[in-house]
This record gives structure tokens, C-alpha cells and sequence, in this order.
């Protein structure tokens, strides 16, 4: 169940609130697949890529199944919740972070994980290739009015059905829709949003309450564009940044400008 602190839901029952202070990230999830398949030599590679891998992620889980071989490490929380994890197994390799800060620190961490990971694929096969990087930001916004005003959240836009601005508390959309960024690159986006009401422990009064939500799940996806080890080394950082970039404007086109000014959407920082 989660909690809450540093807010006052009574002064914001009129609007929604981000879930975080100045941020409305819940989680983020950068992912890359390759042609080739994990194997155990992979990883002794990888410890000698990142020395201090251990250090940062020392929760150890690894993945031996009949489908697919790797491992999973991880950084938790006191109450065993995840805040970074990093899954390198079968040919995919994927990092999430569930305390987002902002863009430069979060990608500078996920991107080296997966970069030491490439390196140590790339150490062993010269030949494989990297193709289908995704990128994936589940935003959160809450409110304690049961009864809110879904139009002072978000904009009457194609990127959400009609239906939900007049369906009360719950309701739910998903759409999809490709980009094309170059003659070998598109981005496949797909947007869910759902919204509900939800129990939560109100650190302010003590006792658990009830509040509304509006959730927004975006994922992207690269098609076409495939990339060998020297092109996924120097390359990776700008195609995030593009995906990153990607997602703001999605949320620019979704939020209205309140809530767009009040995450500080465009900051330099974000």
C-alpha cells in the first residue's frame, strides 16, 4: 500500500498532484535485445566490464531455465521493493528504476549497466547485433476529489479516447502509433492510461485514505534499425536521448499546461 508524505491532500482536492514533489515518474524501464543468447562466460566478462557492479546491485538472482540463462541483480528498499534492477538473460538485457530524479543521472546509471552488458557480449561474439531498444515511463498523478475534473489534468487530444472525460473515476484508454525518424529507423509508441481510486497510508493524518488516480504508461519501441558492437557502443546514448525526448512530447501533447509547469516538463535539468 502505498504512502505519502510532503503533500496535502486537502489543499489539492480541487486538482491533481504529481505523485512525487516535483516529478510525476513512478518508474522507467530502458531495454535492448540482441541476436545472440546470454551465456555463463557473459557474465564473468560483465563483472570485469563494471567492477562495482556487485557493490551497487549486491541483491544476486540468477536465471537458469530450459528457455533462457542470466542473471538478475538488484538494489531494495527495507521493505524488499525494488529501486534498480538489471536483468541481463536469454538476449535481452533491461534496467528499471523505481526512485526517478532526473534525465542525466537515471540515464547515466541504466545506460552504463547496459552498456557493460553489450561490452561483454560484443567481448565474446564480434558478430551479433542489437536491434529493438525500448524505452518505457509510467507517470502517476493523484488527487483526494473522487469526483475530479479529468479536462483540468489532461487535454481533449487524438492520444486519449473521448469516453474517459465524461466515464466518472474509472476508466481506461490505449493507443498505439508508429514514427518514422529515418528511412531505417521507426518508433513504435504505445500509451496506456488508466485511472481509478486507490487506498494509501496518509502520513499527514496517520490512518489510511482513499484517493483517486490517473496513471500514464508509455512505451517505445525502435523497428527497422539494427546495429552492430561498435554502432550500439557510440550510438546508445543518442537513441535514448531520442526516446527521452519522444516521451516528453508525448506527455506535452497529453497534459494540460499547469501540470506540464508544475513537473517542470522541459526544465533544463529534466
Amino acid at each position: 500500500m502505498p504512502s505519502e508524505t510532503g503533500k496535502d491532500l486537502q489543499e489539492e482536492a480541487s486538482g491533481f498532484s504529481p505523485i512525487n514533489d516535483d516529478h510525476a515518474v513512478q518508474n522507467v524501464v530502458f531495454g535492448l535485445s540482441f541476436s545472440d543468447w546470454v551465456k555463463p562466460e557473459d557474465l564473468g566478462q560483465l563483472a570485469q566490464e563494471y567492477l562495482s557492479l556487485q557493490e551497487e546491485l549486491p541483491a544476486f538472482q540468477q536465471v537458469d531455465t530450459n528457455e533462457e540463462f542470466g542473471v538478475s541483480l538488484s538494489y531494495k528498499r527495507p521493505d524488499a521493493s525494488s529501486i534498480w534492477v538489471f536483468r541481463f538473460s536469454g538476449n535481452n538485457i533491461a534496467v528499471e528504476c523505481t526512485r526517478y530524479t532526473r534525465w542525466d543521472k537515471i540515464s547515466n546509471k541504466a545506460l552504463g549497466y547496459i552498456l557493460a552488458a553489450c561490452r561483454s557480449i560484443i567481448a565474446r561474439n564480434k558478430e551479433v547485433e542489437f536491434f529493438q531498444a525500448s524505452f518505457q515511463v509510467i507517470d502517476k498523478f493523484v488527487t483526494a476529489d473522487d469526483t475530479y475534473r479529468l479536462s483540468g489534468l489532461l487535454n481533449k487530444c487524438p492520444l486519449i479516447v473521448p469516453k474517459a472525460f465524461d466515464s466518472g473515476r474509472s476508466w481506461h484508454s490505449h493507443t498505439g502509433w508508429f514514427e518514422d525518424k529515418a528511412s531505417d529507423l521507426k518508433i513504435l509508441n504505445r500509451l496506456e492510461l488508466s485511472a481509478g481510486g486507490e487506498d494509501f497510508f496518509d502520513t499527514n493524518i496517520g490512518k489510511i485514505s482513499n484517493r483517486s488516480f490517473v496513471k500514464v504508461d508509455h512505451l517505445q519501441e525502435t523497428r527497422i534499425q539494427t546495429m552492430n558492437g561498435t554502432q550500439v557502443l557510440e550510438k546508445l546514448n543518442d537513441l535514448f536521448a531520442m526516446l527521452h525526448i519522444g516521451n516528453k512530447n508525448t506527455m506535452t501533447e497529453l497534459l494540460g499546461k499547469p501540470m506540464q509547469k508544475k513537473i517542470n516538463l522541459w526544465s533544463d535539468d529534466e
